[in-house]
């Protein structure tokens, strides 16, 4: 029997969390019907506040276990919480999707909000900076494991105008993501994130329809990308096929780097 394989979604109740966890159902499906003795995947979905559409997905997806964590990523108390009963319980991640971030809002370098900036920070950078530092090593013991993390296209070429503080904190988490693929990248794990444009997703919604069609018209294809455009990426880095990927950025903007 092969070892099971546990896949924590860090802001697993997001549009791109939920189709994650959809998706991967369907593939763990169509899998047991070749591979019957092989052990049901369990999902690790972390959620901060919207427990809602996670307890739904639990409900209908029938072919992975579903384990809901609750946490407030911007208290590290409660992120070292989260990984001592995971620890404890023996049910430390093979693999880790990193999906969480603070709400999404325009910033001017004039309008600079350090507390603001310090959460998101919180959420996205030292957060998963813990999660690392006790999962990696438990990884690297095995000799495998996968983690992809959500960048951003601003990450790519020329940032947009008016999102310091979005930049800024994607930057730090790109960091992050290079640092560990380089540290661990010779141990069997693959670390690497995946930075695409403007999603249509509740995560933009609010910045005005004005706003999101403008961004589309710019797009080289026209249009926002849709939670179905990223998913398969996140599929691929999370799989055996991509085996020698690590510290890639993962470039889903339609435009050259």
């Amino acid at each position: 029997m092969t070892d099971r394989r546990v896949i924590l979604i860090l802001g697993a109740s997001s549009d791109l969390g939920a189709e994650l966890i959809r998706e991967l159902d369907v593939l763990e499906e169509r899998r047991a019907s070749c591979e019957s003795d092989a052990p049901r995947p369990l999902i690790l979905a972390h959620y901060g506040h919207n427990q809602d559409a996670l307890t739904k997905l639990k409900e209908t997806c029938t072919h992975v276990d579903i384990e809901l964590l609750q946490a407030d990523l911007s208290v590290q108390e409660e992120v070292c919480a989260m990984l001592a009963g995971l620890k404890e319980k023996s049910l430390l991640p093979t693999h880790i999707v990193s999906l969480a971030a603070a709400k999404f809002g325009y910033m001017r370098i004039s309008e600079w909000d350090r507390e603001r900036v310090r959460q998101d920070m919180d959420i996205q950078v030292f957060s998963l900076a813990e999660v690392f530092r006790v999962c990696l090593p438990e990884m690297a013991k095995r000799g495998r494991g996968k983690v992809v993390v959500m960048l951003s296209a601003c990450t790519v070429g020329e940032p947009p105008k008016f999102l310091s503080n979005y930049t800024s904190v994607k930057y730090a988490l790109l960091g992050l993501v290079k640092s560990a693929a380089a540290e661990y990248g010779d141990q069997g794990l693959n670390i690497n994130g995946i930075s695409p444009e403007m999603i249509e997703t509740k995560f933009v919604a609010g910045i005005g329809r004005k706003v999101r069609e403008m961004n589309a018209e710019s797009s080289p294809r026209h249009r926002n990308l849709t939670v179905r455009d990223v998913i398969p990426s996140v599929l691929y880095l999370l799989s055996e096929e991509a085996e020698f990927v690590n510290g890639v950025n993962l470039n889903l903007s339609g435009r050259g780097a």
